[in-house]
Order: C-alpha cells, then structure tokens, then sequence
C-alpha cells in the first residue's frame, strides 16, 4: 500500500488535519463538538468527516440521531497517522490515547 500517497490526500486539506488531531485528543465526539471546539463550520466539519469515512481513517457510531465519530484504528493508515502524531506529541505510543 502507497501510505505516502494516501496520507497525503487524508491530510492535505488542513481541515481534515485539525479534525484528526481533535479526534486522536479527544477519542470521540459528534460534529456540533467537533466543529465548536476546532472553529470549523459544521458544514465543513461534516464534509470532512465524509471524506474520512470514505477513506476509513474514521468511524461512527450511531445513537439514533447523533452521530459520533473516532479514528479508525483498524485501519493501516490510520495507525501510522497515530504513531506519527505521538512522535510528534512526545507520548508514549503503548499509553492510551
């Protein structure tokens, strides 16, 4: 798999970057959180989000309405995005994020 290729369409848009970074904090929220916290438009927020799901970074999980969404460990790239935003964040890659 090209992860080179992949991450750079996963986190070219600076958006999407500043949701990834929300979510590896945060482990989970739902858009309104994700858009109030990061100061993106909940429309860009669920624009992102889709694109995120359609590259499997993120998931969701359903509670009637509400969507809330996480990174997607079970996906390669994403465990790579994590290792290289805990290089980054100084943490100790065994420790929960």
């Amino acid at each position: 798999m090209d992860y080179l290729g992949n991450l750079e369409d996963v986190l070219a848009p600076a958006p999407r970057l500043k949701i990834i970074i929300f979510l590896f904090l945060k482990e989970e929220a739902n858009i309104m959180r994700i858009s109030r916290e990061t100061g993106l438009s909940y429309m860009a927020v669920s624009r992102h989000l889709n694109a995120l799901l359609d590259k499997g970074v993120v998931g969701e999980k359903r509670f009637g309405r509400i969507r809330v969404f996480y990174l997607n460990y079970k996906n390669p790239l994403t465990v790579e995005i994590r290792k290289f935003l805990l290089s980054l964040s100084g943490r100790n890659e065994k420790a929960k994020v």
